[in-house]
């Protein structure tokens, strides 16, 4: 699992802070987890992914962080 986090208006140290306090809860939860709860959000997951849009604007959104990261190629 990983994590990127940005902002525009919170320096490092406050999000650095907030990762700090985020990481340990999801970690735990996740280990505790039963198999069968975490393959349905599995499952979910994956349905949601083939979905096909239903508007442009969901159309788009699914390229926008590949836009901003100037992936075109």
């Amino acid at each position: 699992v990983g994590f990127l986090l940005q902002s525009n208006s919170k320096q490092p140290a406050y999000l650095y802070q907030r990762y700090q306090d985020f990481y340990p809860k999801t970690e735990k939860r996740l280990r505790e987890m039963s198999e069968a709860d975490f393959e349905q959000y599995k499952q979910a997951l994956i349905n949601e992914l083939k979905q096909r849009p239903q508007t442009l604007s969901e159309e788009a959104s699914r390229f926008a962080n590949d836009f901003d990261r100037g992936n075109f190629a």
